[in-house]
């Protein structure tokens, strides 16, 4: 199912997603979920922790909870295209 088409992210998803990749981005880690919570205007960690799971159902980051930086953006998979040489069969 690696290919199976992906569900958009819901608007505060998106907004965390955003953010998690600016911080990446900037400081070559990921950031803490205390920091996803202050970037989001967001009171609890829990909040952030079901933000995280959703946006990793939908295949956008790879969590690994237990770590502290534990989020790792997911790139979209493209087949790669082979061209093939003169004469060479398939």
């Amino acid at each position: 199912m690696p290919y199976a088409k992906r569900l958009a992210p819901t608007r505060r998803q998106a907004e965390l997603l955003a953010f998690i990749r600016q911080y990446i981005a900037e400081h070559g880690q990921a950031p803490h979920r205390a920091e996803m919570a202050a970037a989001l205007g967001l009171r609890s960690l829990n909040s952030v922790r079901d933000l995280l799971i959703g946006l990793q159902q939908r295949g956008q980051i790879q969590v690994t909870f237990g770590l502290v930086r534990n989020v790792a953006l997911v790139d979209d998979v493209v087949a790669p295209v082979v061209a093939l040489q003169p004469g060479c069969k398939s």
